[in-house]
């Protein structure tokens, strides 16, 4: 119970931080503002919010940032902050450098799965002893995508994992951190750099974080084809049982100084299956499929 009314404590404590930042830069019309990791101490202490309970100045500057890191990557904005966005549009926070944040106004993209799409039925090649050790849910999902080959078979590429949880600088931007990155190649020669984002069941995929993930790519591999994915865990029951259904996507991004359209350039769901579950019959279906892209 005290766990619980921590948490709730901590979110109100959230809430009010980012809420009087946003409202102390916004007027209508303004579809674009910076704000820095002071202001947001400021009205930390405005607001009579005790971020830690030590006294080092350092470390509450370092628990401050967790304010900007739940609204970019977690948790969706106060309804104050929401109602001032027109409809089919949506505030989204950037890093702009160390220390430095941006509020901006972008077109609200569709990053769901969509539940209609056909599904690619795939022999499950986790290892057993993988499934069952797996540290926690994300981990478990890049192990997934790992060992089933499925940036490969989604991208129409050989693809090979050349690191995952990656953090690292970029300059205009401030520290970022990729899921995994991949590097692959097809049959013609082209070489891509892939940066993939994964999201547990409960979770969504985030614009700030495919933004970032595009921009590394620019300015750290650019003579490759970037090739931004994200990769959402679902459930699928099937034959009366329940297995991981991996919702794969890829984007692509037009960066205007007035928006940010964000849009799917491809999707796949795959169910992964012990061979028992897949039979001559799904052979025959995917035999008659063309495959579009």
């Amino acid at each position: 119970m005290a766990s619980g009314k921590k948490a709730k404590s901590k979110k109100e404590d959230y809430k009010k931080i980012i809420t009087e930042v946003f409202l102390r830069h916004y007027s209508p019309g303004k579809t674009r503002f910076t704000f820095t990791r002071s202001e947001l101490l400021a009205a930390a202490a405005r607001a009579g919010v005790q971020i830690l309970d030590a006294e080092d100045e350092e470390s509450m500057t370092k628990n401050i940032g967790d304010v900007v890191y739940t609204y970019r990557f977690r948790r969706e904005f106060p309804k104050e902050i929401r109602e001032t966005a027109p409809d089919k549009r949506m505030w989204i926070i950037i890093g702009k450098g160390d220390a430095l944040y941006e509020f901006r106004l972008i077109t609200t993209p569709v990053l769901e799965a969509d539940p209609a799409l056909f599904i690619t039925k795939v022999h499950d090649a986790t290892p057993e002893i993988v499934r069952r050790f797996a540290l926690n849910d994300e981990q478990a999902i890049l192990a997934r995508i790992r060992y089933n080959r499925l940036i490969d078979l989604f991208c129409k590429c050989v693809a090979y994992s050349l690191q995952n949880h990656l953090r690292t600088k970029i300059k205009g931007i401030g520290q970022i951190e990729i899921d995994e990155l991949y590097v692959g190649s097809n049959r013609q020669g082209e070489h891509f750099i892939i940066p993939v984002q994964v999201k547990t069941r409960k979770d969504r995929l985030g614009v700030s974080q495919l933004l970032q993930d595009l921009e590394y790519c620019r300015v750290n591999h650019p003579s490759l084809t970037a090739r931004a994915i994200g990769a959402q865990m679902l459930e699928k029951e099937y034959e009366g049982q329940k297995y991981d259904l991996l919702a794969l996507f890829e984007f692509e991004c037009q960066d205007m100084p007035d928006d940010v359209i964000i849009s799917k350039r491809a999707e796949r769901h795959f169910l992964l299956l012990p061979f028992q579950s897949i039979s001559d019959a799904d052979f025959s279906i995917a035999r008659t499929r063309q495959d579009a892209d």
